[in-house]
C-alpha cells in the first residue's frame, strides 16, 4: 500500500514537472496558430483604440494603437513599407510561429522615412529588388510569421492623424512591386463573371477568382477575395440618401461608421451614382475601410460596397473597374 502511494506521488510530480516545462512552449504556438489562421497572409489589419472590450493583441497597452499582419515568404519575399511619425514612438517587430521575437526596429533606429524592409526566407539571396535604395533585408527563420506595428497615441486629439499615418503602411509580395519606385503593382482583375438581378433590373461584373457567398435577405449579392481580405456587397434599400443606406447596411452589425466623403460620378453607361468613402469598426475591433456607390432607381438605393481590412490605391482602382461594369437592365 505504501509503495503504491509512493509511486503515485512520484508520477504526479513527474507529470507536473513535464507540464510546467511544456506549457510555456505549447501554449504560445497554439495561440499563434489561431491568430495566423484568422488573419489572411500579407495583409495589414489596422486596430482602433484599445479598450477593455477591444483587444487586438494579448496584453495590449491602452496608449498604443496596433497594426497586425501574418506574413508568408514561402513563395517570394515581401516588402514592408511604412511612414514613421516624427513626434511619437513607433516600432515594428517580427515574430516566429512560436511567438519568439527575432527582429524589431523603432523610430529612433530607422535610416529612411518611409522605412522599407524586405522580409525573405533565411538562406536565400535577396535579389528580388536589386539596387533598391534604403531597403533593409531581414531573414525570416521560417516561411511564416507575425508582424506587429505599435504606434504611441500621445493624446486623443491626435488619433485621426495617427490613423492617416497607419494607413500608409503596406506589406506587398515582390511580384506586385514596380522595382523602379517600390510601389505596389495593382493586380489586373479578370472581371469575366457577371451577376444579373432580374428583380431590381441591373447587372455587374465581379472578379472571376472571388468566392460568391450566400447573401442575407437584404443583401442581394456577396463575394470575397480568395484571401478573405476584401468583400463586395450589393444591397437594395428603401432609403433617400446613400449615407442612410450605408448605415442601414452596416448598422445591423457594425459600429462607429464614419463617412469621410461623397461625390457624384458617371458610370460607363451614363448612369449617375453617388460614391462615398467610409470607415467602420469590425466586430473584432479592427478598423476597416470601405468604398461605396449608390444608384437610385424607383425610390430605392442600389448600393455596391467594397470592404477591405487595409484599403489602398489598388483597391480604389479595382473598385472603379468593377463599378464601371454596372448597368441598368430595365
Amino acid at each position: 500500500m505504501k509503495r503504491w502511494i509512493i509511486w503515485t506521488g512520484i508520477g504526479t510530480v513527474i507529470v507536473a514537472i513535464v507540464a510546467h516545462l511544456i506549457t510555456p512552449i505549447i501554449i504560445p504556438i497554439i495561440i499563434m496558430n489561431i491568430v495566423m489562421n484568422k488573419v489572411p497572409p500579407n495583409v495589414l489589419m489596422r486596430a482602433t483604440k484599445t479598450t477593455p472590450e477591444v483587444r487586438t493583441v494579448v496584453m495590449p497597452s491602452a496608449d498604443l494603437v496596433y497594426s497586425l499582419a501574418t506574413y508568408d515568404v514561402s513563395q517570394e519575399p515581401v516588402l514592408f513599407s511604412a511612414v514613421v511619425p516624427s513626434d511619437s514612438y513607433w516600432s515594428m517587430a517580427l515574430y516566429q510561429e512560436n511567438t519568439r521575437n527575432f527582429f524589431v526596429i523603432n523610430d529612433s533606429q530607422v535610416k529612411s522615412n518611409p522605412v522599407k524592409i524586405l522580409i525573405t526566407k533565411a538562406g536565400t539571396q535577396a535579389t528580388a529588388i536589386p539596387d533598391a535604395e534604403n531597403v533593409q533585408v531581414v531573414m525570416s527563420p521560417a516561411n511564416k510569421g507575425l508582424l506587429l506595428i505599435r504606434h504611441l497615441l500621445t493624446s486623443d486629439d491626435k488619433f485621426l492623424d495617427l490613423i492617416k499615418i497607419q494607413r500608409q503602411a503596406s506589406l506587398t509580395p515582390v511580384s506586385r512591386l514596380r522595382t523602379s519606385d517600390l510601389l505596389p503593382e495593382c493586380e489586373d482583375l479578370l472581371l469575366t463573371d457577371a451577376y444579373n438581378n432580374t428583380e431590381y433590373g441591373f447587372s455587374i461584373n465581379y472578379p472571376k477568382s472571388w468566392i460568391v457567398k450566400s447573401p442575407s435577405d437584404k443583401n442581394v449579392f456577396v463575394a470575397t477575395s480568395p484571401a478573405k481580405s476584401k468583400t463586395i456587397i450589393i444591397s437594395v434599400r428603401d432609403e433617400d440618401s446613400i449615407s442612410t443606406a450605408i448605415n442601414a447596411i452596416l448598422g445591423e452589425s457594425i459600429t462607429n461608421i464614419k463617412i469621410a466623403s461623397e461625390k457624384e460620378v458617371k458610370l460607363e453607361d451614363g448612369t449617375m451614382a453617388t460614391q462615398a468613402v467610409l470607415e467602420f469598426k469590425a466586430k473584432d475591433g479592427h478598423m476597416e475601410d470601405s468604398l461605396a456607390s449608390g444608384i437610385q432607381k424607383n425610390g430605392k438605393y442600389i448600393v455596391v460596397m467594397l470592404n477591405s481590412v487595409n484599403m489602398d490605391t489598388c483597391d480604389e482602382v479595382q473598385f472603379s473597374k468593377i463599378l464601371q461594369t454596372f448597368k441598368l437592365t430595365k
